[in-house]
């Protein structure tokens, strides 16, 4: 399985536009506010460095043997960010998507 890690300011229609290029059905794993899009843009290249070892392409990294959550929460501490504070739902990383062969 994949994940996509990056950054969209409407969540859903960032989805709606990867579901007409994706094969698979995608699944929201998680999202994170932040105040600026240049904050966002600084989570998301931190989570991409602590993941670099799961790179596939592009922004698309393997699943295992990760936790994007956990790695999106750490990127948001190390930004300044508290990420219970900024968590949209709390059961869900920042924009990560989990394309999963149907």
């Amino acid at each position: 399985d994949w994940i996509k890690i990056g950054v969209a300011a409407n969540i859903e229609s960032r989805m709606g536009g990867m579901r007409v290029n994706c094969p698979y059905p995608l699944t929201l794993v998680g999202s994170r506010r932040v105040p600026k899009a240049a904050d966002a843009l600084r989570v998301e290249a931190a989570v991409h460095r602590k993941l670099a070892a799961q790179l596939h392409v592009g922004e698309w990294f393997r699943d295992e043997p990760i936790d994007p959550v956990a790695a999106l929460d750490a990127a948001h501490r190390e930004a300044g960010f508290d990420p219970v504070d900024a968590a949209i739902d709390p059961r869900k990383p920042f924009s990560v998507f989990d394309p999963t062969p149907a």
